[in-house]
């Protein structure tokens, strides 16, 4: 018998592609609302759109459950279908509603897992009026000499946003990258941390009547380092009323310093073993260009690892010590011109590349693996590169799956789609081959292709038995099932109109029935939460995560060539927390522009329109429209503009006591009117207690 540990942790695949969404049940859905952030008092619009495994729509009744932020359930409903699959619902969110994030999930029953959910803000919130755009206007950072950012301002319907005051930070960390010039190539130490150092960026100037402004960038204080830093620089643009708006940019930092630069001659820091490894060497000068160096010392050494078991009350545990042995060194030179090259031979294990300068003051190192080696990454197997001949695939195509090994073997292929679709097994020779799969239609979306190719025990050579695991997403081509989405609204209206906004979709059968919901929303409530429109074509036809696991035993296997066993790693499905607005208190008395038309049926020629009463309001409208039929869905989005040719609005303050006396500032621009003087008038209500004269 040989048994198999269900209750350990399955391979962490997500360094070989495997991301998206869960895999759905029999039953899936796609939820969405019509924008991130709401007020106390107003309603939330949540759409379900209900399919089968194949994405088709299904008539079957879902529960709508909404809860608050303390967790506690608010509403519970129930949702028939509202037309091919369709389900809207409105949330009214009384005046005293609890602030927070809250969340509505969808299900078929509501002791299992649901099927869809929506989560969404309620905020005392100001939307934004303004937008503001960064570029670089220096190529790098430097110690000695000031940055730059061009930033340009802009109010959303239109105007720059001139003389306004800016403020910033800084943020200094690692760069996630190299440096752009030596791509691929590794600089500093590869185990040094560096500390991320953040500073107020002062002196700042207003912007200019164009709603521009050159920010002159001065780097902090920092500590000299080899490895590549890059940094935020995070700009606000204060409106009138003392509310900010918030962009950012990242730019590289340059310490004009020497380093060296140490590329690996193979991928994913995994050498072949018992052959050859190569490695490219420059120097790199204060001014970011390679130049010659005489001398430079490499030492290749070799990192075994130690367990001194221990019984500790009554428990056993271990201690890992590192040892290192030197396995090869030498001297280079480098021209400048031409990177010089390091030849090293590995045996099995693990490896540091140390390379300096003659004088020991510049240094670059990396590790490395040579053949399968368990540390960090033990319960995850040896990678086994593979790739497709097709971006995408159609039912009935044979795809073509390249495998690249280092070694030959048997290899077992499997398909696996939410279930195990097929598998066989094949011999892959030294260097890798091609296995052929016959694409179905019950690969849906997509399905994993995975080879696990396996060699034996080898005494002789003192190498344990071996597998690797490659595993590639292959998408099925859905053009076929998706809706070309099209908004025909005009560039620019005039608060109050009452405009009809025609929805046109492509790609209906004749006859075929079809649905569309529409969204029309201030740009300035959807930046705050950063709202995207909602795509239901990226969620039925989009990738999918792994719905299976995969085991094995092999790290169990003991002999006395002391296989090793490292530590578990697990992660990369979690989704982040999104940022939270933290005001709370009474909304403001203004009114949002958020409007929603509901399920909306297309007519025979694929057009729908949707009638849109726009209040008094200067600003931008994003369109978001969401179509569907039996088994095809669609969207797309579109901003107007919404303006008077003379726009005026009012800032006060957002807080008050009884006593106090305020200041309104009245903005007044002239987008396309005649120029002209121009008067406003200000009138108060005696009767509520104001008084006070206009300025």
């Amino acid at each position: 018998y040989a048994f198999l540990d269900m209750t350990s942790a399955a391979f962490d695949l997500t360094d070989r592609g495997v991301k998206g969404r869960a895999a759905p049940g029999p039953v899936d859905a796609f939820g969405y609302a019509d924008r991130g952030v709401y007020r106390p008092g107003e309603t939330a619009h949540l759409t379900m759109l209900v399919r089968d495994a194949e994405s088709r729509a299904t008539t079957t009744p879902v529960t709508l459950i909404v809860t608050r932020p303390d967790g506690v359930e608010h509403k519970r409903v129930l949702l028939a279908d509202q037309g091919l699959g369709g389900r809207t619902h409105a949330l009214t969110l009384g005046g005293g509603a609890m602030t927070g994030t809250w969340r509505a999930k969808a299900y078929t029953d509501p002791k299992a897992d649901p099927i869809a959910s929506v989560s969404f803000l309620v905020e005392d919130f100001v939307p934004e009026r303004m937008d503001m755009t960064l570029e670089a206007a220096t190529p790098a950072l430097t110690p000695a000499d000031a940055g730059a950012v061009k930033l340009a301002g802009r109010y959303l319907y239109g105007p720059p946003a001139a003389n306004l005051a800016i403020e910033g930070d800084i943020v200094v960390r690692a760069a996630k990258g190299g440096l752009a010039a030596f791509p691929g190539y590794r600089f500093g130490r590869g185990d040094e941390k560096v500390a991320t150092v953040r500073k107020p960026l002062e002196d700042l100037t207003e912007t200019d009547a164009n709603g521009g402004a050159r920010v002159a960038i001065n780097l902090p204080a920092l500590e000299k380092t080899a490895v590549p830093l890059e940094a935020d620089v995070i700009l606000r643009l204060r409106e009138t009323n003392g509310r900010t708006i918030e962009r950012s940019l990242v730019m590289p930092v340059d310490l004009k310093q020497n380093r060296i630069g140490i590329k690996p001659g193979f991928a994913d820091d995994q050498a072949k073993e018992g052959g050859d490894a190569t490695f490219d060497v420059v120097m790199v000068d204060g001014s970011g260009k390679a130049v010659a160096a005489k001398g430079l010392k490499w030492e290749l050494v070799r990192l075994e690892q130690r367990w001194q078991w221990f019984n500790r009350d009554g428990s056993y545990t271990y201690d890992v010590q590192t040892l290192s042995r030197r396995a090869a060194t030498g001297s280079i030179d480098t021209t400048g011109a031409e990177p010089a090259r390091i030849n090293a031979r590995l045996e099995w294990g693990r490896y540091r590349l140390d390379v300096k300068s003659a004088d020991g003051a510049v240094l670059s190192n990396m590790t490395f693996n040579a053949g399968y080696f368990a540390d960090e990454a033990a319960e995850s197997p040896e990678m086994l590169d593979l790739a497709l001949d097709k971006p995408s695939y159609k039912t009935g195509d044979v795809a073509k799956l390249k495998v690249s090994s280092r070694f030959a073997g048997r290899a077992l292929v499997t398909v696996l789609s939410g279930s195990l679709k097929t598998f066989k097994e094949v011999d892959v020779q030294a260097g890798g081959g091609d296995i052929s799969l016959d694409v179905t239609t019950d690969w849906g979306a997509g399905a994993y292709a995975t080879v696990t190719l396996f060699r034996p025990l080898d005494g002789t050579a003192k190498r344990m038995p071996g597998r690797a695991i490659g595993l590639r997403w292959l998408p099925v081509d859905q053009d076929a099932r998706t809706l070309k989405v099209a908004i025909d609204a005009p560039q620019r209206v005039k608060p109050g109109e009452s405009v009809k906004v025609p929805v046109r979709l492509a790609g209906l059968a004749a006859g075929e029935e079809a649905r569309v919901t529409l969204a029309a929303t201030d740009v300035g409530i959807l930046n705050l939460t950063r709202f995207e429109a909602p795509k239901p074509e990226g969620w039925f036809y989009g990738q999918r995560k792994l719905g299976l696991d995969i085991r094995d035993y092999y790290s169990r296997l003991i002999d006395g060539m002391k296989a090793d066993k490292g530590r578990l790693r697990s992660g990369g499905d979690g989704a982040p927390d999104g940022s939270n607005l933290s005001a709370k208190g009474t909304p403001p008395v203004e009114k949002t522009l958020a409007l929603f038309s509901g399920i909306v049926k297309v007519d025979a020629n694929g057009v729908a329109e949707v009638p849109l009463d726009l209040p008094d309001f200067n600003g931008a409208v994003r369109l978001s429209a969401v179509a569907w039929s039996r088994d095809k869905v669609g969207s797309t989005s579109k901003d107007m503009t919404v303006r008077d040719a003379l726009a005026l609005s009012v800032s006060g303050p957002r807080f008050l006591t009884l006593g106090d006396t305020a200041r309104l500032a009245v903005d007044l621009h002239n987008v396309e009117g005649p120029a002209s003087d121009y008067k406003v008038a200000v009138t108060l209500n005696p009767a509520e207690g104001l008084t006070g004269s206009a300025l």
